[in-house]
């Protein structure tokens, strides 16, 4: 099943401020796209709390956060209170996957964007 992408803004100004990485990053969501739970990995709660969320890797320290609307409804990521997607289950269909944050490891302190 083919995924759809969608980005948040968080993810498009993090995309613009990393430029030099674009190449790299563009190739990696084509590769998440068609399978985002091949080499991608569910985090769990660390500093700030990611659960529910996935992680791929772009270079040895740059990281790309995301969600698969799939599971995350099947999981009851949402019930359970790791996602707070608005309007998830109204306007996203189950093929979505939800580009939230790209950056290096240090974006682990921070508070994840949903």
């Amino acid at each position: 099943m083919p995924y759809e992408p969608e980005y948040t803004k968080r993810f498009l100004r993090d995309l613009k401020r990393y430029a030099s990485l674009r190449k790299q990053v563009k190739m990696q969501i084509s590769r998440i796209l068609k399978d985002p739970f091949a080499s991608s990995k569910l985090l769990t709660k660390k500093r700030t709390d990611w659960r529910g969320k996935r992680s791929q890797r772009v270079t040895r320290n740059f990281r790309i956060f995301f969600v698969v609307c799939d599971e995350c409804l099947k999981r009851s990521f949402k019930k359970k209170g790791y996602n707070a997607c608005a309007g998830c289950e109204k306007t996203r269909r189950d093929n979505t996957v939800l580009f939230l944050a790209f950056g290096p490891h240090s974006i682990y302190d921070e508070a994840p964007p949903i």
